[in-house]
């Protein structure tokens, strides 16, 4: 039996006019569309917030990157989408 998924069926610019909890919880319930507006969203902020803290080590890239891999793997962790802004 499938279970019904009510973001399968979005279109993608759907997505660019939901509000960061609406993404979050599209991504939990497995939207990767969702996701990717996430990722577009707050990439460049969370990068410059990495770079920032780590003053320019060239891995930085590779942090927040794995920063939205974890995100991917757990979107329940953030409880308040504002901790999506990156700084």
């Amino acid at each position: 039996t499938r279970i019904a998924d009510p973001y399968l069926d979005a279109k993608p610019s759907a997505f660019r006019q939901m509000t960061d909890a609406g993404l979050l919880e599209a991504a939990a319930a497995g939207s990767h569309t969702a996701f990717a507006e996430i990722v577009s969203r707050h990439y460049q902020p969370v990068y410059r917030l990495v770079w920032r803290m780590t003053n320019g080590a060239a891995d930085a890239e590779d942090m927040a990157q794995e920063a939205f891999v974890r995100l991917w793997k757990n979107p329940a962790q953030v409880r308040e989408a504002a901790a999506l802004k990156g700084g």
